[in-house]
């Protein structure tokens, strides 16, 4: 008897295997896919022109129109916590809801950093008086309810919460990645009063979030980029002692308002090192699986944790997809498939955003491929 995507995505994550490893696209803003590529990968469909919506201004992500997921057979579909819109100034800058400013170089293909609001504050009485966002600002989660109940009872696919929650990165980008990662070992106090303002204000977004869209979430998608390509960003201990308290919170927030929500915790990077003290502050799943990234061996990974934690995504952007042919996607993605489904506890999915330079024939190799 055949199983539906939704039941597909839920035993794999209960570590039971299923008819086939479950696959996701654009379910999250760090599982989905360019704009620019996107396009091509519409020609390649041979699907009607259409106008492509963005998802993600800063990423630059296309909104995946469902005709595609169906084509492809994606598994999964996203809620998405809808945020303040940026302001769009003069000089083509973007101003978001902390005050942070991006711009678009000529020659890049995603908004930077270019202003980190809370760089130059000394003292936490300035952190006090700063224009904090809203939590409660009806916004972020106007027609959550509605979409979320028309997809959980329309449809059978298994739905990913995909929200904010970054307490070690949001305070990178509004202190400076320099700035912060001093304040960690010279200004503890101050690095510590501005993180427990971010979890304050994420604790309360969750709780909004999963009050009115929780009961169809299968997954919540959380995010801190803690590591690089080649070292975590700081070491396990300062990690120990600074961030993981926070992360702690909010995940112990989520198990309280969603039970029965498994939480995606998305690092890009070297974060081997970190995964024990992850799987103790409370994830289930691991995400991209940089498996180009120093000690992130795809099956060493599953040996060692695979007990304990499911793994989503895992098929190489950095030089795979790119970069090899069609045989070469294929091969990568039966490795992955190979390596990290046995016994259950495996989304398929590119390593992080599918990004621009990557043939569409490769993508439609990769979920070919994941079908069989």
């Amino acid at each position: 008897m055949p199983i539906s995507p939704r039941q597909r995505v839920r035993k794999a994550l209960n570590f039971e295997e299923t008819d086939r490893v479950p696959i996701d696209l654009g379910s999250t803003n760090v599982t989905g896919i360019h704009i620019e590529v996107y396009k091509q990968l519409l020609n390649c469909l041979k699907l009607p022109q259409r106008k492509v919506t963005i998802a993600n201004k800063v990423l630059q992500l296309a909104h995946v129109d469902d005709d595609v997921l169906k084509i492809l057979n994606i598994d999964t579909r996203g809620v998405y916590i809808k945020g303040r819109p940026s302001k769009i100034m003069p000089d083509g800058t973007l101003v978001d809801e902390w005050q942070s400013i991006r711009k678009l170089p000529s020659n890049k293909l995603y908004y930077e950093l270019i202003s980190f609001p809370l760089r130059d504050l000394k003292t936490s009485k300035d952190l006090d008086s700063f224009a904090w966002p809203d939590p409660d600002d009806d916004i972020y989660y106007k027609g959550l309810d509605e979409e979320g109940k028309r997809l959980y009872y329309n449809t059978d696919y298994a739905l990913v919460g995909s929200t904010t929650g970054s307490i070690f990165q949001k305070a990178q980008s509004l202190r400076g990645f320099d700035q912060f990662l001093l304040d960690l070992l010279e200004r503890k106090d101050f690095a510590l009063h501005l993180m427990s303002i971010l979890t304050t204000f994420y604790k309360k977004v969750l709780n909004n979030f999963l009050g009115v869209a929780g009961k169809y979430l299968d997954v919540i998608k959380m995010a801190d980029d803690l590591a690089i390509q080649d070292s975590l960003w700081m070491s396990p201990d300062l990690y120990r002692e600074m961030i993981k308290p926070f992360h702690k919170k909010l995940f112990a927030t989520i198990k309280k308002e969603a039970p029965n929500t498994k939480i995606l915790f998305h690092s890009c990077g070297a974060i081997r090192p970190l995964i024990p003290d992850l799987i103790d502050a409370g994830i289930d799943i691991l995400n991209p699986v940089q498996v180009s990234s120093k000690g992130m061996d795809a099956e060493a990974l599953k040996k060692e944790f695979g007990k304990k934690i499911a793994f989503w995504g895992g098929i190489d952007t950095q030089h795979v997809l790119p970069y090899s042919n069609k045989e070469g996607v294929i091969e990568e993605t039966e490795k992955r498939i190979k390596d990290l489904s046995a016994g259950g506890g495996y989304v398929l999915g590119a390593v992080h955003n599918i990004q621009p330079g990557v043939p569409c024939e490769n993508i439609l190799a990769m979920y070919q491929k994941a079908l069989e």
